[in-house]
């Protein structure tokens, strides 16, 4: 038998190829599984990162009932004094809120298109960096397979 990407005599058999034990090693190496499990690690991170960062916003948008609550108070008692106060802080609050909730979402959209294209790397049978590095990762950092036919 011989090496279905290089010719030379195989040695081994994998998923109904034959290959050599240059090539052999090297698909050994760089298995699919570890670089899908690497995106799955990242992906549950930046979902964790999304969801206390959405818990963050709306604790701030709490923040706005108590406001809106002190604010009506305010009203029924004819103290116009802290009406003003209380519309300024209504505003603020409803500012940072609405800031944390776009920033938050950007950042999930911008890691999601990101995991995307993780994946159609791996599909082209391309490795990627260690986990670590996986958020400075752009698609021209990968590593070619030795033995990638596609």
């Amino acid at each position: 038998m011989k090496c279905v990407i290089c010719g030379e005599k195989a040695e081994y058999v994998q998923s109904g190829m034959s290959l050599c034990e240059k090539h052999f090693k090297a698909q050994q190496v760089g298995d699919k599984e570890i670089d899908l499990m690497k995106i799955q690690v990242y992906a549950n991170r930046c979902h964790t990162f999304l969801t206390v960062g959405l818990s963050f916003a709306f604790v701030v948008f709490g923040l706005f009932a108590v406001f809106a609550t002190l604010y009506y108070q305010s009203l029924m008692a004819f103290n116009f004094y802290f009406v003003n106060v209380y519309n300024v802080g209504m505003a603020v609050i409803s500012s940072l809120f609405v800031i944390t909730f776009w920033i938050f979402l950007r950042k999930y959209r911008r890691d999601f298109r990101r995991i995307s294209r993780m994946i159609n790397t791996v599909q082209k049978g391309r490795h990627l960096p260690d986990l670590d590095k996986l958020d400075e990762w752009k698609e021209d950092q990968t590593i070619e397979h030795s033995s990638s036919g596609t």
